[in-house]
């Protein structure tokens, strides 16, 4: 009686410390080209392009030139003809933008060099 009540402890153990996998009876196993294939480390991240992501921050500092802003710790670039400023829906220019505003804002699209590049600024 011991035994049996020993075994159904030990059983017991066993079948909360495993997992378990259930399969249909009767249904193939799945082919390989229609599972997924996992994709190498860091490939997702080098081929994401966020550049449409709207952000917020504030200007912490603002080139003589006007050229870059500090926006969240990082200078961004405002590129003649690829940075569009607006206020209220109207265009502006680079000189409207100072420090403290609070900014929505994209990045360009394209490679690294551009990540550092203003795509849209939206000033409240």
């Amino acid at each position: 009686m011991k035994t049996t009540w020993l075994a159904v402890a030990v059983a017991a153990l066993m079948s909360a410390s495993t997992a378990s996998a259930s399969r249909i009876v009767g249904a193939p196993a799945p082919s390989p080209d229609s599972v997924r294939r996992a994709a190498p480390p860091g490939a997702a991240a080098s081929h994401a392009d966020d550049s449409s992501s709207m952000r917020e921050g504030m200007i912490s500092a603002v080139s003589p030139k006007r050229d870059q802003v500090q926006i969240n710790g990082s200078w961004l670039k405002v590129a003649p003809g690829r940075t569009h400023l607006f206020r209220r829906g109207s265009g502006i220019r680079p000189e409207g933008l100072a420090v403290g505003q609070k900014v929505r804002f994209t990045l360009a699209s394209g490679g690294d060099a551009r990540r550092t590049t203003l795509g849209a600024v939206y000033v409240p």
